[in-house]
């Protein structure tokens, strides 16, 4: 399964293959990297995504979304 598999099942009452890995790191990213006290491995980084892709987390994104009525 692919993390967007995983997390999907799990979300919608399904079995995963294991348990989802899916944690919030964006507000320690940004905060030690305004203070350049990353990681070593992660001093180059430039967004969360790569400290969970590090990790080996399924990356969860929250987007907005756009919701349209339809005038009838």
């Amino acid at each position: 399964m692919t993390g967007r598999e995983r997390l999907l099942a799990a979300l919608h009452g399904g079995q995963p293959d294991t348990v989802p890995f899916a944690p919030n790191l964006y507000h320690w990213f940004y905060y030690h990297r305004a203070r350049g006290t990353l990681p070593p491995t992660l001093a180059s980084a430039i967004h969360p995504y790569e400290a969970l892709h590090a990790l080996g987390a399924d990356i969860l994104a929250r987007l907005p979304h756009v919701f349209v009525q339809e005038r009838v």
